[in-house]
């Protein structure tokens, strides 16, 4: 029951009813309310109860004739017969496991389909595996003979992750290569100029 609530009548079978912010109408001529509670159970709503109660009437006049006493004793007042063991049935000649056979299938037209009927919302799963990579841009989705991307230089070949990360000990071996090979160069710079510094110049020769 409903406490706290304001109740504001407009004839005797009408009713305004507050609950919390919200104002609900009651029409117990139509046995109606707007929360449509009592439209779907067929028992007043706490709002309909509130009115009903106003008016010092008894709920069970306004509930519906399907939970009542008479009407489920009348559903059960005829008698229900016994059913005998089922080797007792009475056995059909006519239908029976030996005569009966597959329904007739009729091939459709077009081509039959594989795949199965995606649910509303499911998303298609892409399989790696099947993508296609063109070698000119590196894209995917297509090959190199049609690509129209710009080409895209050959890099040092590095190895990927699961999810994309670089390999960071392939990053410092690469570096260490390139060091070793500038400083390679410098030596064999220094060694040259040591080489031709230790030689005579033409003009010294000369008496």
């Amino acid at each position: 029951m409903l406490q706290n609530n304001q109740l504001w009548t407009a004839d005797q079978f009408e009713f305004e009813v507050q609950d919390g912010s919200v104002h609900y109408v009651v029409n117990l001529a139509h046995r109606t309310c707007n929360c449509r509670v009592w439209d779907i159970k067929g028992i007043p709503c706490r709002h309909a109860a509130l009115g009903i109660t106003y008016k010092r009437d008894n709920l069970e006049n306004f509930t519906g004739n399907m939970f009542k006493k008479e009407r489920y004793m009348g559903a059960y007042s005829y008698i229900i017969h016994p059913i005998p063991d089922l080797s007792f049935w009475p056995q059909d000649v006519d239908v029976n496991p030996t005569n009966l056979k597959l329904p007739i299938s009729k091939r459709l037209v077009g081509r039959p389909k594989k795949s199965r009927r995606k649910e509303p919302g499911e998303t298609t799963v892409v399989n790696r595996s099947n993508l296609i990579r063109s070698k000119k841009c590196n894209g995917l989705g297509h090959n190199s003979r049609t690509c129209t991307g710009p080409q895209v230089l050959p890099a040092t070949e590095v190895n990927e992750g699961s999810c994309g990360e670089i390999n960071q000990s392939q990053i410092s071996a690469t570096i260490s290569i390139s060091l070793a090979v500038i400083l390679q160069r410098i030596r064999g710079t220094k060694r040259k100029d040591q080489v031709d510094s230790s030689q005579p110049s033409p003009a010294s020769s000369i008496p």
